[in-house]
Parts: C-alpha cells; sequence; structure tokens
C-alpha cells in the first residue's frame, strides 16, 4: 500500500524537503523582523569576550545533511533551504536595559519549563543588566494564554533571578498553564482554527495595553500556531517561541526539551512494572502519552529491552487509508488483523515462559482516538449498542485476560499501570536542564535583535531560528520504514505490520 504524505496526521522533514523539490510547497526559512525604526540601531552592551561570538546575518545553517536531497536540489537548480543561526548579535532593535518581557507557559507541561524560565531571566537580567526597577522588566504570565486574557495584575508576576532561582529543582512549570478552550453561546467548543483567532486578536490587545517589547511562548504547536496569529497583528514587538512537547513531535526540532527526561522516567517504569510482572507472573499493559506520536512509548521500550510488544499510534495510521481500513490478507481490516497478530504474539510469549508466564505491552495514549474515530475494537472485544467504546488499554485487557493462560491452563492476570503525569511532571535530568539553559539563552539573544515570529531550535548540531509558520505546519513521526522502528521491532520479536497488507 502506498500512502501519500498527509500534514494534519504527521509527517517528517524529509517528506516536507521532497515535496520542496518537486513544486508541491514553498519552504520560506526567512525570519521576520520587527516593525521599528531603531531596529539594528543599539550596540549590544554584552562584548564577545562575555558572550561569545556574534552571529551576523551570514551564519545560515543548511536544513538537511542528506547528501541525497542536496544533490537533488543542485540538479534542478534549487538552492538548498537554510535556517537562521540562533545567539547574540552585535547590534539589537530593544534596549536591553528598559525593555519590558513576558514569559507564558502553554498547553501541557513537560521537564524543564522552569529551567527555561530561569535561563529567560538570568539572560536579560545578568548577560544584559535589564534595570528592574523601571518601567522594563521580566513579567510571568500565570496560567498560560488564560492569564494573558484575564488582563489582571494577579496573573503578571515580576520575575528576578531570586525568584526563578528557587525554581531549579522543580518540576512542571511554577508560573502554571491552563488550556484555554473559547466557546460559542450554546457553552460548545469553538473550531480549533477559529477559536485560535478570536483568542489571537483578544490576546494582541492586553499585550498592547500592558506595552510589553517581547513576548517569550514555551509551548507545543498549537500555542505557536497562536503566538505567530500573535506576530501578524502585533509587528513591532518580538514574538519567541520555545518549542515544548514531551512527545517530541514537533518538526524542525532535534529533540524538544523535556523528552530526554521523559524517555529516562519511563524507562524506569517499564523496569519496575517488567519486576512486577515476572514476580506475580501477570501481563502488564502501560499506557504512555504520544497523542500523535509513539517517540516515548518506542523510545522507552527499546531503552529497557524488556518490552514485548510496543503499539504506536503512526502503525495504525498506515494501516488506515482516508476512505477507511484497508483489507488484509484474510479479508479483514487491517488494523483488527494487526491487533489480532499482536495479541497472538503474546499467547507465544506467555507459552514461552513456563516459569513465569508474564508480559509487558507498551501502548501510546493516541492510539485509543484512532481506533475509535475509525469505529475498530480490539479482536474478541465486543461493545454493546450504546455503549462507549473504552481506552485500547481496556480491551486488550478484556481480550488477553480470556486468551492467555499458563501450562495448568489458568487465566493470566492483567493489569493496567499508566505513569504518564509522573513522568511528564518530575524535574528535569543533568541533558535537559543544560538544553534548557541554552535554549533559554539563546531565544533572548535573538528576540533583543529584533527577530521575530521564530522557534528556536537545535536542528542538527546548531540552535537556529524556525518561522513558526514552517514550525507549525505538520507533526514528526516515527518513520516506519526506518533503522530505528526495525530496532524496536526486532527487540521485541512483535509482528511486522506491512506483512499485514495484501
Amino acid at each position: 500500500m502506498s500512502r501519500e504524505s498527509n500534514l494534519k496526521l504527521g509527517t517528517s522533514e524529509t517528506i516536507l524537503l521532497q515535496e520542496y523539490i518537486e513544486g508541491v510547497r514553498t519552504l520560506n526559512t526567512e525570519v521576520k523582523v520587527v516593525n521599528r525604526t531603531a531596529a539594528s540601531s543599539l550596540p549590544n552592551p554584552a562584548n564577545e569576550s562575555t558572550i561569545g561570538r556574534y552571529r551576523t546575518p551570514d551564519y545560515d545553517r543548511l536544513i538537511t545533511a542528506d547528501n541525497g536531497i542536496i544533490n537533488k536540489l543542485k540538479n534542478k537548480s534549487i538552492p538548498v533551504p537554510m535556517f537562521l543561526e540562533a545567539g547574540p548579535r552585535k547590534s539589537l532593535a530593544f534596549n536591553p536595559k528598559t525593555v519590558k518581557v513576558a514569559i507564558l507557559t502553554a498547553g501541557g507541561i513537560a521537564p524543564g519549563l522552569n529551567r527555561v524560565i530561569h535561563a529567560i531571566v538570568q539572560r536579560h537580567c545578568e548577560v544584559y543588566e535589564l534595570n528592574e526597577n523601571k518601567s522594563g522588566g521580566v513579567w510571568g504570565i500565570r496560567n498560560g494564554y488564560k492569564g494573558l486574557l484575564s488582563g489582571t495584575k494577579a496573573d503578571m508576576i515580576k520575575l528576578t533571578r531570586e525568584t526563578t532561582n528557587g525554581w531549579l529543582s522543580l518540576g512542571g512549570t511554577q508560573l502554571g498553564t491552563i488550556r484555554e478552550y473559547l466557546t460559542d453561546k450554546k457553552g460548545e467548543k469553538k473550531d480549533a482554527e477559529a477559536s485560535q483567532v478570536e483568542l489571537a486578536n483578544a490576546a494582541a490587545m492586553r499585550i498592547k495595553n500592558a506595552k510589553f517589547d517581547i513576548l517569550y511562548v514555551l509551548g507545543g504547536d498549537g500555542s505557536m500556531r497562536i503566538a505567530h496569529l500573535l506576530s501578524e497583528r502585533l509587528p513591532e514587538m518580538a514574538i519567541a517561541c520555545v518549542p515544548k512537547t514531551m512527545d517530541n513531535d514537533i518538526l524542525w526540532t532535534w529533540e524538544s526539551f523535556g523528552y530526554a527526561t521523559a524517555v529516562e522516567e519511563a524507562t524506569k517504569t517499564i523496569n519496575t512494572l517488567h519486576q512486577e510482572a515476572v514476580s506475580t507472573r501477570r501481563i502488564c499493559l502501560i499506557e504512555l502519552f504520544g497523542a500523535e506520536s509513539g517517540f516515548i512509548a518506542a523510545n522507552a521500550a527499546l531503552a529497557s529491552g524488556q518490552v514485548d510488544l510496543v503499539l504506536i499510534p503512526e502503525v495504525f495510521r498506515f494501516l488506515i487509508e482516508d476512505n477507511g481500513t484497508p483489507p488484509c490478507k484474510d479479508g479483514k481490516d487491517a488494523c483488527s488483523q494487526y491487533l489480532l497478530e499482536c495479541i497472538n504474539h503474546i499467547q507465544k510469549k506467555i507459552g514461552e515462559y513456563t516459569d513465569d508466564p508474564h508480559a509487558v505491552v507498551v501502548v501510546a495514549e493516541g492510539i485509543t482516538g484512532i481506533l475509535k474515530q475509525n469505529n475498530i475494537t480490539v479482536p474478541n472485544f465486543q461493545v454493546n449498542e450504546g455503549q462507549e467504546v473504552p481506552s485500547i488499554c481496556d480491551q486488550l485487557k478484556k481480550s488477553l485476560s480470556k486468551l492467555c493462560t499458563n501450562k495448568a491452563g489458568e487465566p493470566v492476570e492483567v493489569f493496567i499501570n499508566q505513569p504518564r503525569h509522573n513522568i511528564r511532571a518530575v524535574p528535569a535530568n543533568s541533558r535537559d536542564q543544560m538544553y534548557c539553559e541554552r535554549l533559554g539563552a539563546m531565544v533572548v539573544d535573538s528576540a533583543l535583535a529584533g527577530y521575530t515570529d521564530f522557534m528556536v531550535s537545535q536542528w542538527l548540531s546548531e540552535f537556529v531560528l524556525v518561522p513558526l509558520e514552517m514550525a507549525t505546519v505538520g507533526q514528526k513521526s516515527i518513520h516506519l520504514n526506518g533503522v530505528f522502528w526495525k530496532q524496536v521491532t526486532n527487540i521485541t520479536g512483535q509482528p511486522a505490520h506491512e506483512n499485514i497488507i495484501r
């Protein structure tokens, strides 16, 4: 089965570049500059001996290291797209000593949020010597965009080095984050796109009234779409983003902050629950975060080496076409057949562990929504009319409980563990702490220089500025034919999804 790229469901940077070569899309890597008469006229008070080498507009970095793609571009006389390198500039658009900036955290939480906040405050106050006693300063917006919309002083707190220094060892975000959903007169959620436009219109007025020069948004793709809309409405100020998602599914980001910590914690949990399963002779179903992608589930399973089956959204999206599920070799829909073979695989594993029958199954949460949307259930699981379809873990539990027996013919008990929120709320590990510190410093350097409508990202080996419009065209997903996913399935021994399709 061939599958067209679908930017709504997930994609990769390679697909986008191929579409660029074929003329299907454009890739505008140029970062916008704030609309200020005094732009690029103020000398940077932090010299190179203090802050490091100044970047210039010539410090661009190739968008890809794929020589095949580069050659294709050259053969068609198409210039290779480049990202502007992040970092300090010789000239600034804002007076760093009097600038007024705001920080908000939006969407879900991820390890390292507090460290990014602290890094931004520290960069402004210590490196650029922001005078906190005058009209300028760093302000934290409580509760994300909702706090920004409230316009009350209670939702704005002055941030100092002393304040944020106490946050370094804490997980989550001390600023708080609440998802803001706009509703119609009947109280029902508005269309996502319409809601974002309306939210941006209202937020722009609040920001203008507060007279901020720079807004830092620490959020995922939805939060960055709103930030992009804000930049269109507020061309005189800098709107700068630090991409935040534990799921690691943001395009043009080598690795989102907090992801390394989440995988480390998920791995620890898997190893612990594996011992639980071995000791109690049970099957353990572990549900991890991953609404659109299976990066955490797959990487934690690979790191553990103790997992018998990994289920990720990418496989199920592959097995489902836009017009429904394609038939497999046996005439059933492909998803049902794949799930049946996965269940058979677990039955076989139980048989192999004769003295201690057990199994560990890792599931990404997003699969439930995909199956519900396509009216698919786990084989041997019946849904009564009018009954809400339960989660895939609940379905698997019932199905495996019926089918899996030990050598004495007794049913093997199945239990579910959902270690999701306790994974994302932990403090960042040392790797993420360093990463967050660098992201925070780079985003300040770039915003003060007058760049706007961008996210700061580590792409390949460099820190770069990615236009928000380019960063939010889709979501990154696991390449099912890539070496990584093959390694995961080799370790688990699970059925290959490709063999399902006739």
